[in-house]
């Protein structure tokens, strides 16, 4: 908006998109006088420029893949755990390596190729004994 003879103010924003043509209470996208971009959600607007919209939502982006990763391994431990296959104490190792996702992930593989190398050697000596 720009002001225009010293009391009324102009709206120069230039419409984009709104979600339902005519609704001005309905989602809308806008580019402002100085080029900025406007999201209108709820009477609620924000502007930023291009850039910053683009930063903003490659850091959503980041932080929604370190969600999922973290999500995974807190359902791999819950698993394990519920399993019996694997103990608290190691939850709680596990769970310190959990700040380095990926050290997370070694942690666990190596713990899965522990229980599996020990299944495999106790399945080997019930066979000797038959």
């Amino acid at each position: 908006m720009s002001e225009s003879n010293g009391c009324a103010l102009k709206n120069t924003d230039r419409e984009l998109w709104r979600k339902n043509p005519g609704d001005y209470y309905s989602p809308s996208i806008h580019v402002t006088q100085k080029g900025d971009i406007g999201i209108n959600v709820g009477g609620y607007v924000l502007v930023a420029s291009v850039e910053r919209w683009h930063k903003a939502l490659k850091q959503l982006e980041k932080r929604w893949e370190n969600l999922k990763q973290f999500l995974e391994i807190e359902r791999i431990k819950l698993f394990y755990l519920v399993e019996g296959r694997i103990r608290i104490r190691d939850i709680s190792k596990i769970t310190e390596y959990s700040r380095g996702i990926e050290q997370a992930f070694f942690v666990i593989g190596n713990k899965i190729a522990e229980l599996e190398k020990e299944c495999d050697s106790k399945k080997g000596k019930s066979h000797e004994k038959s």
